[in-house]
Order: structure tokens, then sequence, then C-alpha cells
């Protein structure tokens, strides 16, 4: 549904939900946390720390096989000649 979303416009539409969005997890957190809306704010901010420590790993390994890709691509390889055929002896 946003794959269209592309102008000025749009943009505010999608803050302007997000807001919303933000708003009315913070009001049923605040009115049911003694209810287990505590709940909720440990599990999200669990899965966000999740997912940011897995970005950072990712980060990490893309850098990593950049390293990598420039040392293989720098190394010349030299064309390997096969070894004399020997002919059996009988």
């Amino acid at each position: 549904m946003t794959a269209n979303w592309g102008g000025a416009g749009h943009a505010f539409v999608l803050v302007t939900l997000l807001s919303e969005a933000v708003l009315l997890l913070v009001a049923v957190t605040v009115l049911k946390f003694h209810e287990g809306g505590w709940i909720t704010l440990l599990i999200t901010g669990s899965l966000v720390l999740l997912a940011s420590l897995i970005r950072r790993h990712y980060r990490k390994v893309e850098a990593m096989l950049g390293r990598l890709d420039g040392l293989v691509s720098a190394v010349e390889l030299e064309p390997v000649t096969p070894p004399p055929a020997v002919a059996p002896a009988y």
C-alpha cells in the first residue's frame, strides 16, 4: 500500500498516522499499566533491541565481507599448469 507513496503530501499522512499510533500505544499503556500494560512495553522494547542488534551484526558482517572481497580481488592468480602425464609401466 505504501509502495506508491512518494510525494511530500504522503509524508505528512505517514507522519500523522505514526504519531496517532504512538499516541494510542502510550494512552493504552498508561490506562492499562497495572492490568498488564507494562508487558507491552517490555515486549516492544525487547523486539526493538533485538532488531537493532541484528542490524548491527549484519553491518559488521557486510564490512568484513567487503574487506575480504578486496583482499581476494587484489591477489593475482597465476594459471595452473597440470602435471605431466606419466605412462603406466607394464
